[in-house]
Order: C-alpha cells, then sequence, then structure tokens
C-alpha cells in the first residue's frame, strides 16, 4: 500500500510539470479564465444594484462636484462641467420641445469629432433616447442605407462638413 502512495504523491508532484511541457500555456489559460470568472461575477453583481448607474449619473455627479473643472478641451477651447450640463439640458429641452422626441425613440447622429456631439449625447441620454452614430466619413448610398437600418426618427448633422470649425461657434450660421 506504501509504495502505491508514494507513486501517487509523485505523480501529483511532477504533474504541473508535465502539464508545462504538453501545454505550456495552460497556467497562463487557467489564470485567465479565473480572473474572466471573478470579473463576470463583479459585473454580475454590478448590474444587479439598483437604480442602475450610467455614465450619464456618472457625469451629472461629477458635475455636482467640481462643476467648474475643465471637462472638455477642444482646440483652443475649454469647456467646464456645468457649462457641457447646461448645453446638454438645453439639447435636451430643444429636441423634445421642437421636434417632440420621447424616451426610447431612436436619433442618428452625423457629426465628426467635435464638442456638439458630446453635449448632443448627454442630452439624448437625459431623455431617454437611443442614440445611431453615423460614420462621418461616409456619403451617398451607404449613408443612407445606415440611416435607414438604424430606425431613427430624426438625423442631427452639423451644418458644415464634419470637424467644420464655423459649426462649432454658438450662434453661428452655415455658410
Amino acid at each position: 500500500m506504501l509504495p502505491v502512495i508514494y507513486a501517487v504523491l509523485a505523480g501529483v508532484l511532477l504533474l504541473p510539470l508535465l502539464m508545462n511541457l504538453c501545454s505550456p500555456y495552460f497556467f497562463q489559460d487557467v489564470s485567465y479564465f479565473l480572473r474572466l470568472a471573478r470579473m463576470a461575477r463583479q459585473v454580475r453583481r454590478h448590474g444587479q444594484r439598483r437604480p442602475v448607474r450610467t455614465i450619464l449619473h456618472a457625469f451629472l455627479e461629477r458635475a455636482h462636484q467640481s462643476p467648474h473643472k475643465p471637462f472638455l478641451l477642444f482646440r483652443d477651447q475649454t469647456l467646464t462641467y456645468v457649462q457641457v450640463d447646461r448645453r446638454s439640458n438645453q439639447v435636451a429641452r430643444a429636441l423634445r420641445d421642437r421636434l417632440g422626441l420621447r424616451q426610447g425613440e431612436c436619433v442618428a447622429i452625423f457629426l465628426g469629432n467635435e464638442p456638439a456631439y458630446v453635449w448632443l449625447w448627454l442630452g439624448l441620454a437625459k431623455l431617454g433616447c437611443a442614440m445611431a452614430c453615423l460614420n462621418c466619413n461616409i456619403r451617398g448610398k451607404s449613408l443612407l442605407h445606415c440611416f435607414q437600418c438604424c430606425g431613427a426618427k430624426v438625423l442631427l448633422a452639423s451644418p458644415g462638413e464634419p470637424g467644420d470649425r464655423r459649426a462649432l461657434a454658438p450662434g453661428s450660421s452655415a455658410p
């Protein structure tokens, strides 16, 4: 009986060495799987929290904590949390009052990399509207196809070419 115990003990001690020789990435895979399982458990636990915490909630909390801290830096423009919050409120009111948007509707956005994108996104989140981001580099049939597929009620676009500086200035008119 004693030789069997020694053989099993030797096998258990040699198993990691043999596993490393036969499958060199086995222990890295196990480590990755354990980290993934732990992360999945955290996501599940976080998803069960009520109310659900969104990016909008995090932004509003931060805007309340430090309203005059810079939030957006774009070219020579610096916008604080409170400025972006005010503009997103204006966007939400305008979209609700003038266009009749309601919670659950979809809005397509056709903008380049500009600050208006951020406050439109936040304003739509405040309304509870879904946002379909259309690639500002596509044109013609592809753009039309994307707009039709997203089922948007409204298309919001920059008055100039995407990234056009004149489209950023408040109160400016289209060229």
